[in-house]
C-alpha cells in the first residue's frame, strides 16, 4: 500500500477529519446529495447497505426517468427520420 494511502486511511480515523465534498454543489440535484449523505456516513453502522440504498434511493429514480426521456427523445428522432425519407 502506497504511503499516502496509508495517510489517507489515518486521517480518516481522527475525530475532526471532515469527509470531501463536492466543488459546484448548485450543479447537482437535492436528491443527490441526500443519496450521498446516506451513502457516505463515516460510521457503519449507521450506514446503508448497497441494496438499502437502491430501494430508497431517489437518484435511482431519477436516472430511470432520464433514460425513459432520452429513449423518448432518441424514438421521436428516429421516427422524424424515417418519415423524412418515406415522405420528400
Amino acid at each position: 500500500m502506497c504511503v499516502c494511502n496509508n495517510r489517507a486511511l489515518y486521517l480518516m480515523t481522527k475525530r475532526n477529519f471532515k469527509s470531501p465534498g463536492l466543488q459546484h454543489k448548485n450543479k447537482w440535484s437535492e436528491n443527490f446529495h441526500d443519496f450521498l449523505r446516506c451513502a457516505l456516513q463515516k460510521e457503519p453502522r449507521r450506514r446503508p447497505t448497497a441494496q438499502e440504498l437502491l430501494k430508497v434511493s431517489n437518484v435511482l429514480q431519477a436516472y430511470i426517468q432520464y433514460v425513459h426521456v432520452l429513449f423518448q427523445t432518441y424514438t421521436l428522432m428516429c421516427l422524424k427520420l424515417i418519415l423524412y425519407f418515406l415522405f420528400r
